[in-house]
C-alpha cells in the first residue's frame, strides 16, 4: 500500500455520468489486482472531507497507467470529473449552470491535473486456491459495479464471460472499454441486448458447478446472484460496497453481517467475499 500524489492522464465520459479515469500508476507503488480499490483525495479542502474508495477497473504495467470507472453523483466525484490530464490545458469550469451545483474551485494548492491515492487496498476475487479446479468464469457487472468485473475479465485466469447489465440502452458504455471481450449486454426494457436482468440472463445459459461467477453491482442483484448460485451449487465471489471512512481497517465503518453473528470489514477483509459467508436478510 502507498500513499501517493499522481497525475491524470485521461478523464473520458463513456456513458451519461459514468466516467473512465486513466493515471499514472508506477510499478514500485505496488500491483492492483482484480478486485484491489484504491481511496481517492480529488483536493487539499476540507470539503470533500474523506477520500472515496473506487475499484480498479485496470492496470498496465508497461504503459504505466492504472484505471476505475466511476459515477458522477455527488460533490467528491463532481469535482472527479473535472480533473484534466497537464496535456488537455483545459481551465476549470465556473458554476455556469444547475448541474454544476457541486463544484468546489481548484483555486488550492491542488491542480486539476492530480488526484492523491492510497492503493491498492483490499484482496482480489483470485486471491483463494479454492477456484483452481473451475473451467470458466460468468463475470457479472451492473451499473457502476462494471469497473472491477472489467478488470476480472481481462485477468482471468479461465475463459471469461461479462454480463453486464443496465436499465436501458443509454448506460450502455459506448467507448472501447469492451474491445477484445466476449460479453453479453441485458437491458430491463429490451433496448440493447438481452430483455431482462443478468440473473435472468443466467438461467438461460449452460452455467454450472464447474463454473465461477464474480460479481459487482447493487445489493439487490448481489443478491439476487447468491440465491441463484445456490441453486445452482456454483462458487459467486461477489464485490461488496459500503461507505469508507479509513479505507484500511481502522473505523469499523463498512463492516457486513457474516455467519456464526460476525462482522467482517469491507475495506480489509474485502472487498471480495464467498457470497456464502454474508447474511443478506
Amino acid at each position: 500500500m502507498k500513499s501517493v500524489e499522481t497525475n491524470v492522464i485521461e478523464n473520458l465520459e463513456i456513458a451519461k455520468n459514468f466516467y473512465r479515469l486513466r493515471f499514472f500508476w508506477d510499478r514500485t507503488w505496488g500491483t492492483p489486482l482484480a478486485g484491489n480499490f484504491c481511496e481517492i483525495k480529488v483536493n487539499n479542502l476540507s470539503v470533500p472531507l474523506l477520500r472515496r474508495p473506487f475499484a480498479f477497473s485496470d492496470y498496465n504495467e508497461k504503459e504505466k497507467y492504472a484505471e476505475i470507472i466511476y459515477q458522477k453523483r455527488g460533490t467528491a466525484t463532481d469535482v472527479l470529473s473535472r480533473k484534466k490530464s497537464i496535456e488537455s490545458n483545459v481551465k476549470p469550469i465556473e458554476n455556469e449552470d444547475e448541474d454544476a451545483r457541486f463544484f468546489i474551485s481548484f483555486e488550492d494548492d491542488f491542480s486539476m491535473e492530480k488526484i492523491h491515492i492510497l492503493a491498492p487496498l483490499g484482496n482480489s476475487f483470485y486471491y483463494t486456491s479454492d477456484i483452481s479446479s473451475k473451467q470458466r468464469v460468468f463475470a457479472v457487472a451492473g451499473g457502476v459495479g462494471l469497473g472491477p468485473i472489467l478488470f476480472a475479465v481481462k485477468t482471468s485466469p479461465f475463459p471469461a464471460l461479462l454480463v453486464a447489465g443496465y436499465r436501458n440502452e443509454t448506460l450502455v458504455p459506448k467507448a472501447d472499454i469492451f474491445q477484445e471481450l466476449k460479453i453479453k449486454i441485458c437491458t430491463d426494457d429490451g433496448s440493447e441486448g438481452f430483455k431482462g436482468t443478468v440473473v435472468e440472463y443466467l438461467r438461460t445459459s449452460d452455467i454450472n458447478s464447474n463454473d465461477l461467477i464474480v460479481a459487482c453491482g447493487p445489493l439487490p442483484m448481489l443478491k439476487a446472484l447468491h440465491g441463484f448460485a445456490v441453486t445452482r451449487n456454483i462458487m459467486c465471489k461477489v464485490s461488496m460496497e459500503e461507505m469508507m471512512a479509513c479505507g484500511v481497517g481502522a473505523c469499523m465503518g463498512c463492516v457486513v453481517p457474516c455467519k456464526n453473528g460476525k462482522y467482517r470489514r469491507v475495506c480489509k477483509e474485502g472487498a471480495i467475499f464467498d457470497s456464502r459467508e454474508i447474511v443478506w436478510g
